[in-house]
């Protein structure tokens, strides 16, 4: 695979480099991960890129570096075998970086996030003086190829050995009492020198990550050299963490689309757009990527198996569960510290007023800065055509370690004459260290959009009319200050909207007028039913129906569908009916059952059954744990025509009877479920007595306990699955 090249790459100083070999490319079966001076460099935001590049360091173990063979340099020694295999599975030798010389078979990423603080992955205690630190450890362009580093012969100054000078924080072996939030693997301590030579990362420290926020991760797959990985997707959503006794819930971003060779652990999570570093690598693992067997015995092939979707599931497992801002908050910053961070995004009907129009904006340096920080302030210019909606007066000064200052901006909706999103961004630059911070205010203007709220189960069924339910219902919202319109089509001569039918031309449409969100009318009920003509014609089967919503007035939501689908079912294969008895069965020696009933509307002949009873299995109300009572337990099964059939039989316990176990109401539970294959013991009769007669009208069942010792049942509920066909039983 031929690699394109970073050209800015060739202006660095020679002694940053190391002696190398030309890298010969290998065939990428696996080709998110890639080397620094490759493809990846030759897309947007490669400066950004390239500050990462830079900023990014091995922790080596310190016994692993021995003085070279040329003075001034020094090599890992003793070299591991070179890459072949993922987390111990040999891969086959056409995998990407196969072959490539590991470095150290310990170790592990970190990053500069201060000219003398490294950051890295604990693991559990960390001690900084069992490493030496390692920079520029990657592929470089030497202007006639991309070249991996020698590892046996590493500029000195490309190294820093222990001692260090001090840990800083240490997560979670020093968490401090202050931060609530221990789902986090992260240490931090300082450089006796600091590198000056190169920019830092920033680590957030407030605001959120957003939606349209590019990522790449930057570490030592395999220790090996560093390498870029280049896709690590889109923010899959921002979730509360799960919850810890006695914590409060925090908000995490999670990422998806995200896969790891081994070994990755300290690598940053970079966000490209922002310039921040969002959260790291905290353990190994594969995340998106399987291991395929190859033809060969014994090999494996690297294969991505994370779907590239929104909707596909997350995978996120190997970075630390906890926002690094709480673990940031405990490391001194020496950048220009801007907060609040994040998009503020506004919604108003066209020439209404936004809800805030003053924001406040501290820029501070932190009381830890080894110096003081310089600073600008302003008002990006509004794209070109598009009204002004910020101001702010221009300004710039220094700040002092532990001084703030306090930036004011008004924001106008005035100049809006057409409705739309517009956008406008202020920029806080600190110009000591070359970092910018834009705050974007999006104000979005006359623009409809709806929410559906669709019932929980939007399907009918039965045999023949009535079915059930009897009407199914969706509630359209209007989810902004502006008016809207919405048609809802539906081309199922089985189905009504509303009590109206498909005329002849073959599709309904309806239209619902919603008042602004927050006004008396601001929603509407589709009421939906069965045509109970068409719907009788249908086969015995599951049928389908789609119903189409749209946004018919003007100015719709860009960033929304116009029309959505919801899908209503209806299923005449079967009857399936249930009743709640949430009720103890009476102990008595003599007959005095627990009777509840389910009421058949329809008219049909059986033609297969089911029966299920639920118990509770857990001991509530004295002894009620089914394992215990129900040996004493006798069920009858009565029809509408009063033929009783005792389809559970206390003297004919059995563990082979057909138990489900479960879960009802939260507690355990075992059911009785039967259908026309079991033998009923000890007549060996069947459901089959039930089949061929009518099934409608009501049904009992009768649950006894004849045996007076204090082990009672409590039944929860019961059903009935029924099949047939339309009309009169045959005679």
């Amino acid at each position: 695979m031929k690699r394109s090249l970073m050209r800015g790459l060739s202006l660095l100083p020679l002694a940053a480099l190391s002696l190398s070999a030309t890298h010969t490319a290998m065939a990428q079966t696996f080709p998110d991960w890639d080397v620094p001076c490759g493809t990846a460099l030759g897309v947007g935001d490669a400066g950004e890129k390239y500050k990462l590049m830079r900023a990014t360091v091995f922790l080596a173990p310190a016994g692993s570096l021995t003085a070279s063979d040329i003075p001034g340099y020094y090599k890992f020694s003793p070299h591991p075998s070179g890459f072949s295999s993922v987390a111990g599975s040999p891969v086959v030798s056409s995998s990407q970086f196969y072959g490539e010389q590991r470095m150290s078979t310990g170790g592990r990423g970190g990053y500069l996030v201060a000219p003398d603080i490294i950051t890295t992955a604990s693991h559990g205690y960390f001690d900084p003086d069992s490493f030496a630190v390692v920079f520029d450890l990657r592929a470089q362009d030497s202007g006639s190829g991309c070249t991996l580093p020698d590892l046996d012969h590493i500029p000195a100054g490309n190294i820093a050995f222990p001692p260090h000078d001090g840990i800083i924080a240490d997560f979670p072996d020093s968490i401090p009492a202050s931060i609530t939030d221990y789902r986090v693997d992260y240490a931090a301590f300082r450089l006796k020198t600091a590198r000056t030579d190169r920019s830092f990362l920033r680590m957030r420290r407030n605001g959120r990550p957003e939606a349209d926020d590019s990522y790449i991760h930057a570490s030592f797959p395999e220790r090996m050299a560093m390498k870029f990985y280049r896709n690590v997707g889109y923010l899959g959503d921002m979730t509360v963490a799960p919850q810890v006794t006695g914590q409060p819930p925090q908000i995490i971003p999670r990422f998806t689309n995200y896969a790891l060779m081994d070994g990755s652990s300290g690598g940053p999570l970079y966000n490209l757009t922002k310039g921040y570093v969002e959260t790291s690598v905290g353990t190994t693992g594969l995340g998106c990527m399987s291991l395929v067997a190859d033809t060969t015995p014994g090999l494996w092939q690297m294969q991505k198996v994370c779907p590239e979707t929104v909707g596909s599931p997350l995978h996120y497992n190997m970075l630390n569960s906890g926002s690094i801002e709480y673990f940031a908050s405990e490391v001194p910053a020496d950048e220009l510290l801007v907060s609040p961070l994040g998009t503020v995004t506004q919604v108003i009907p066209l020439g209404g007023t936004p809800a805030t129009t003053s924001f406040s904006y501290t820029l501070a340096a932190d009381a830890g800065a080894s110096a003081s920080v310089n600073y600008s302030a302003n008002v990006v210019a509004p794209a070109v055509g598009q009204p002004t909606l910020l101001t702010m007066s221009s300004s710039s000064g220094t700040l002092s370690a532990g001084t703030s200052t306090t930036k004011t901006a008004t924001l106008s909706a005035a100049g809006i004459s057409t409705c739309g999103i517009y956008e406008q961004s202020l920029q806080f630059n600190d110009t000591s260290r070359s970092f910018q911070d834009k705050i974007k205010h999006r104000i979005e203007a006359g623009l409809t959009d709806y929410a559906i709220d669709a019932p929980a189960s939007p399907r009918f069924q039965g045999i023949v009319n009535p079915y059930l339910p009897a009407q199914i219902q969706y509630t359209i919202r209007n989810t902004r200050p502006t008016a809207i319109q919405v048609k809802v089509s539906n081309s199922a001569t089985w189905l009504r909207i509303d009590g109206v039918a498909v005329p002849g031309s073959g599709t309904l449409d309806t239209t619902y007028s919603l008042a602004a969100k927050g006004s008396p009318g601001d929603s509407a009920i589709v009421t939906v039913t069965l045509d109970a003509t068409n719907a009788d014609a249908l086969s015995s089967a599951e049928h389908s129906a789609n119903l189409s919503f749209s946004n018919i007035s003007t100015c719709a939501n860009p960033n929304a569908s116009v029309t959505r689908s919801q899908t209503v079912k209806l299923d005449k294969r079967e009857l399936l009916l249930q009743t709640i008895v949430e009720d103890l069965v009476p102990e008595s020696a003599v007959l005095s059952p627990l009777d509840s009933t389910i009421d058949v509307a329809e008219s049909f002949c059986l033609t297969d059954i089911e029966v299920k009873a639920t118990f509770l299995d857990a001991g509530i109300f004295g002894n009620t744990a089914f394992s215990t009572w129900g040996p004493e337990a006798d069920l009858y099964l009565v029809n509408p025509k009063g033929l009783s059939l005792k389809i559970w039989d206390h003297a004919y316990w059995s563990g082979s009877w057909p138990f489900d176990t479960g879960v009802y109401d939260g507690m355990a539970a075992k059911s009785i479920r039967l259908n026309r294959s079991d033998r009923l013991p000890p007549s060996g009769v069947s459901l089959d007595t039930f089949v061929s007669r009518p099934a409608a009208g009501t049904w009992k069942l009768s649950t006894a306990d004849q045996t007076v010792n204090g082990k009672v049942g409590l039944e929860g509920a019961w059903s009935l699955r029924l099949k047939g066909t339309p009309g009169v039983c045959p005679p």
